[in-house]
């Protein structure tokens, strides 16, 4: 077996990125909403779906785990807000908050790796430089 490409470096990267990103998310949603009552937590996702025309799954709202947790199960929270359970995902509409947040990571990686490339760039070309220097003395 040999190494990872760079491709699935990269793609592990990426993975890892937005899992961090949205545990963070899930953090900040449950230390900003611990106080709310059920039904304020139910007029979220009923918010949610009124804007985006379909029962998400927990994946897909922000505070989807945390409010499945504070009413047993996502099923129990999808029945009390009176919604239609979710839909089985479909690749047009299914979890566009992980691909959102994909696609940000990603442009967060790209920014990072060339800042980095200038920084490497820079440097090389102060050293250069040095030694040009010390080589006229």
């Amino acid at each position: 077996m040999g190494y990872p490409g760079r491709h699935n470096i990269y793609e592990a990267t990426i993975r890892r990125m937005v899992t961090q990103a949205l545990e963070a998310q899930e953090m900040q949603f449950r230390q900003d909403h611990a106080q709310d009552t059920d039904a304020q937590l139910l007029g979220l996702v009923r918010d949610w779906v009124s804007d985006h025309g379909y029962t998400p799954w927990p994946l897909e709202i922000q505070g989807g785990s945390y409010m499945a947790e504070r009413f047993g199960s996502w099923e129990a929270l999808i029945d009390q807000a009176g919604l239609k359970p979710p839909a089985h995902p479909n690749r047009t509409q299914s979890f566009q908050r992980f691909h959102a947040e994909t696609d940000r990571q990603k442009a967060i990686y790209r920014r990072k790796k060339a800042e980095k490339k200038q920084l490497t760039q820079k440097r090389l070309t102060q050293q250069a430089a040095k030694r040009k220097a010390h080589e006229t003395r």
